[in-house]
């Protein structure tokens, strides 16, 4: 398989001004899990040794390709794979997970890929009551004001939309215990099964959430996401404005 974004990458190597601080390389992204874009770039992470004190990121163009490289010490990385998954998310570790390791003399990025590789499988905390009540009151709310913004052909319809869309599959992903989607993914990702191979992701469980989020961010149509959000919220428990009430401590 041809790789024209080796040599650039080489030289990129070759040029870090850090180099002894570095334990291991790894490069990831679509270069390495395939399916390239003519927008994508290459992806490397420089891990340092462990105890440094600083990180750093950037990006270098080398003969017209973009390497955007992320230098920190394993003890951030380790961090980075805890707030994700505190946060639903799966991206560093998915980038650990499915990357391929340059070099690795101690042995560093192989521990790091075997954590990745754990933290992908481990299960999301489930949400508080009051997190789904506040969240239920709050599409409503979203959609409410996007029907309104249509009704009064608002020039702003179309980000309200799109905005209440990201937020209702978001919203989902976390109720269900499921990792949220970026959203510049989340369309490939209920659509493509090549896309969900390439990040190791799978179809949320409830395949007729996953047809409506996917339909409501095919096309900017009112219709759609009044679907999305009521079939969310009845899969939340329902909501009826009148008499929606929540108690909750006051924080001090």
């Amino acid at each position: 398989m041809p790789r024209p974004w080796l040599p650039s990458l080489s030289r990129f190597l070759a040029e870090v001004p850090f180099r002894r601080e570095i334990a291991g390389t790894m490069v990831c992204g679509s270069f390495v899990t395939g399916a390239p874009g003519p927008r994508s770039d290459v992806d490397v992470h420089l891990v340092l040794r462990p105890g440094t004190r600083w990180r750093q990121r950037g990006n270098r163009v080398i003969d017209g390709i973009v390497v955007e490289y992320f230098a920190n010490p394993p003890e951030q990385i380790r961090a980075y794979f805890r707030n994700d998954h505190a946060d639903n998310r799966r991206m560093a570790a998915t980038q650990f997970a499915t990357g391929r390791i340059l070099e690795d003399g101690r042995g560093v990025v192989r521990r790091l890929v075997a954590e990745a590789r754990a933290w992908m499988r481990k299960p999301f905390a489930p949400p508080s009551r009051a997190w789904i009540e506040l969240t239920k009151y709050g599409l409503f709310d979203h959609l409410d004001n996007l029907l309104d913004a249509v009704e009064r052909g608002a020039p702003d319809a179309a980000y309200l939309y799109f905005t209440l869309v990201g937020l209702a599959g978001e919203s989902y992903a976390r109720f269900a215990r499921e990792p949220v989607p970026s959203g510049a993914q989340a369309y490939r990702m209920l659509t493509s099964a090549r896309t969900r191979r390439k990040y190791l992701a799978e179809l949320p469980r409830d395949r007729r959430f996953a047809r409506l989020h996917a339909s409501a961010l095919a096309k900017f149509e009112p219709a759609r996401a009044s679907a999305l959000v009521g079939h969310v919220l009845r899969r939340m428990g329902g909501f009826e404005l009148d008499g929606w009430r929540l108690r909750s401590k006051v924080e001090t």
